[in-house]
């Protein structure tokens, strides 16, 4: 379903990623771990639409999303999450998963059509409380999402992401910030919305998270690709503790 060909994306003399190729398959949770700085977030950028490759393809079922804007993939199925939150704050909780909805709201003729227009925001709307409902946020959905708990936040964006019915969902370090319980409860919503014709690639430092829901993990190390593999191959991998712990003297 996504195919990353030999991407590589510069910023001036820096080669944040370098041949990077990776095959994700329809129904799976893949993960994309590595430390710090290793071009995990600049990935999904690429594969966004944020910033073009410096080379490389990247296809999506079987369009070539390469050049294609952000607004292009989102219109395809793909939507993202942020390492850091990107919220309307003082808008209510509801709005800002209706935003996430533009993508599926009628345009051209057919908007200035009363009824068939009031018809369809209903069925959005609906649909929105049903993934508030989901993730436990209905009862807080007329409130402003600034004033949510930080774990709350992290769920409203991941919320208005699935909003739009992607058939590609990047979640860019949904856990970061969250103690270990709140951690284990986003897993399990993560679980929740896992389908047969979705995939969710993950980007995540909480190795116990990763372990529980990942089928692959891919780990970058200075933007390469070092092993990809089950989340047991991957914790055995020499490369990989090396790239995490450092190499004995």
């Amino acid at each position: 379903m996504l195919s990353i060909s030999r991407i590589s994306r510069s910023f001036g003399g820096v080669e944040a990623l370098h041949d990077v190729s990776l095959d994700v398959d329809h129904g799976m949770i893949f993960g994309i771990i590595g430390p710090n700085g290793a071009g995990k977030t600049t990935l999904f950028n690429v594969i966004t639409g944020v910033v073009p490759p410096t080379q490389g393809k990247i296809r999506f079922g079987p369009a070539d999303i390469t050049r294609l804007k952000a607004y292009q993939r989102n219109r395809l199925g793909i939507a993202r999450t942020f390492q850091n939150i990107r919220l309307f704050g003082s808008m209510s909780v509801l709005s800002n998963v209706l935003v996430g909805q533009a993508r599926l709201t009628e345009t051209g003729a057919k908007s200035l059509l009363p009824r068939l227009g009031s018809k369809r925001e209903k069925q959005l709307r609906e649909e929105a409380e049903d993934i508030l409902a989901l993730f436990g946020l209905y009862e807080m959905r007329e409130r402003n999402a600034r004033e949510l708990p930080y774990a709350d936040q992290r769920r409203v964006e991941f919320a208005r992401a699935l909003a739009s019915r992607p058939r590609l969902l990047l979640l860019d370090e949904p856990t970061a910030g969250m103690n270990e319980e709140e951690s284990a409860e986003l897993a399990e919503d993560i679980l929740k919305v896992k389908q047969a014709d979705r995939v969710i690639l993950l980007i995540e430092h909480d190795m116990s998270v990763v372990m529980s829901l990942c089928q692959r993990v891919a780990v970058l190390n200075f933007g390469e690709l070092i092993a990809e593999g089950t989340p047991s191959e991957i914790s055995a991998d020499p490369r990989v503790i090396e790239a995490y712990l450092g190499k004995e003297e």
